[in-house]
C-alpha cells in the first residue's frame, strides 16, 4: 500500500512510523464466548439445558482465554518507556 502522505518524513525529521513489538495470536476464545452469552441469553426464553449450556461453555472460554493472556505475557518482554515515546519537537 502506497504512504498516504508521501512528504511525512520531511516534515518530520527522525521519525520512523510506530510498528508493533507484539501482535497476540489469533484464538477461538472471543467466538466460544460470543457463542456462550448467546446460548445463555437464548437459553432465558427456550429451555433452561440451552441456558446451562451457555453457562457451561461460558465458563470454559472465560478460563481459555484468561490462561492465554496469561501465557501470553510470560512468553511477552516489556517495551521499555524510553523506546515506546516520540521524540521532542522544539
Amino acid at each position: 500500500m502506497p504512504d498516504p502522505l508521501p512528504d511525512s518524513n520531511s516534515a518530520h525529521a527522525g521519525w520512523n512510523r510506530a510498528q508493533p513489538d507484539l501482535i497476540p495470536e489469533p484464538t477461538i476464545w472471543p467466538a466460544a464466548l460470543a457463542l456462550a452469552s448467546t446460548l445463555m441469553l437464548w437459553g432465558l426464553i427456550s429451555s433452561w439445558i440451552t441456558t446451562a449450556v451457555g453457562v457451561a461453555l461460558f465458563l470454559i472460554a472465560i478460563t481459555g482465554w484468561i490462561l492465554n493472556i496469561r501465557h501470553e505475557r510470560k512468553q511477552s518482554t516489556p517495551v521499555p518507556l524510553a523506546r515506546s515515546l516520540p521524540p521532542q519537537v522544539l
